[in-house]
């Protein structure tokens, strides 16, 4: 271990704060990353480059720019995710799989181009969801399930406070003459 500029440094250039670890605690944490490089403050993580603060990212594999992150695999540019796989450029996830582009996210599934996700499966290019399941194309979406290709529902629908929790709608647009949410209307 060689100590620069207030850190401690590994052969591969992963680093931990001196003022927080002293050498021996940072080559136990050194020796707890496999096939890591370029980390800081990480530990019991493998194939990891360019992470920071991440932990237990066991039999992960090319994780890059993460902070934070825990139990993940194949992530990039990820902060504060936990338990995700095939992440890209997320923001707080947890227990999220196959995600792009996601923010906020928590136990979704297979999400692309999300925003401020909550318990949502299958989303596409969703925004704004909370409580969605199998969503696509989706915008401003909430406690929507098994919407599909449904825009702006939630802010321009005729039928307003019902369409915010639509059930089952198929190829919304505006909901103007949308039979579900008239149905719903009814009654």
């Amino acid at each position: 271990m060689k100590l620069k500029n207030n850190r401690w440094y590994d052969e591969r250039n992963n680093s931990w704060s001196a003022n927080i670890e002293i050498e021996e605690s940072a080559l136990i944490k050194s020796n707890s990353l496999i096939n890591c490089s370029d980390c800081s403050d990480c530990r019991d993580c493998s194939d990891c480059k360019f992470c920071s603060d991440c932990c237990y990212c066991n039999n992960s594999k090319d994780c890059n720019d993460c902070s934070y992150c825990s139990y993940c695999k194949d992530c990039k540019f990820c902060i504060s995710c936990s338990d995700c796989r095939d992440c890209s450029y997320c923001n707080n996830c947890n227990n999220s799989k196959d995600c792009i582009s996601c923010k906020d996210c928590k136990f979704c599934i297979s999400c692309i181009s999300c925003k401020d996700c909550s318990y949502c499966s299958y989303c596409n290019n969703s925004k704004d969801c909370n409580n969605c399941s199998d969503c696509r194309d989706c915008s401003d979406c909430k406690f929507c399930i098994s919407c599909i290709s449904c825009k702006d529902c939630c802010k321009i629908c005729n039928c307003s406070k019902i369409c915010s929790y639509c059930r089952d709608c198929k190829f919304c647009s505006d909901c103007n003459n949308c039979r579900d949410c008239i149905s719903i209307n009814r009654s």
